[in-house]
């Protein structure tokens, strides 16, 4: 089996809606990873990993040493790349892993200050001359739940009535 398909198998265990094709390719997973993860046969690889800003980096940090607490882990170019060094398994592990995670991430920072914005009713005033037609949401059905839970979950920020005045 070629590293591609491997590649292909990894991704359809983390990120397949299927839960039957998930758990088999995690199985298969499994059987081609026994022989992988003997730490006599596998040898250490080094690779780079760019983050973007310090949520990333956490994130990148923990998925690292989650994967594998030997890692060895140097800081380079100001603060926006790891040069990692553990067993080639893991490092898959950590490339596919950070892939799937870092979008995910983002996908919840965006919705985090969309909440945000919403539990503190931070709008433009309404127009009254032009009737404003209703456009369409960028998120579906499911997507504005769970705004909205977040959104009730945030309490709103106090701001000084003598900010308002001024």
């Amino acid at each position: 089996m070629n590293e591609e398909q491997i590649n292909k198998i990894r991704t359809l265990a983390l990120e397949s809606t299927n839960a039957n094709e998930r758990d088999n390719a995690r199985r298969i997973l499994e059987r081609l990873n026994q022989p992988l993860h003997d730490p006599k046969k596998s040898k250490p690889v080094r690779f780079n990993m760019t983050f973007g800003d310090k949520h990333e980096k956490k994130l990148l940090i923990q998925i690292i040493f989650s994967v594998c607490p030997a890692a060895e882990v140097a800081e380079y170019n100001k603060g926006r790349k790891f040069e990692v060094e553990c067993p080639a398994p893991e490092a898959e592990q950590i490339k596919l892993l950070w892939r799937v995670y870092k979008r995910e991430l983002k996908a919840l920072l965006v919705r985090s200050v969309t909440a945000f914005i919403h539990a503190n009713r931070i709008f433009p005033p309404p127009k009254e001359e032009e009737e404003e037609e209703e456009k369409p949401s960028k998120y579906d059905r499911d997507e504005l739940l769970a705004l909205s839970k977040l959104a009730s979950a945030i309490d709103p920020t106090r701001v000084p009535r003598a900010l308002l005045t001024s």
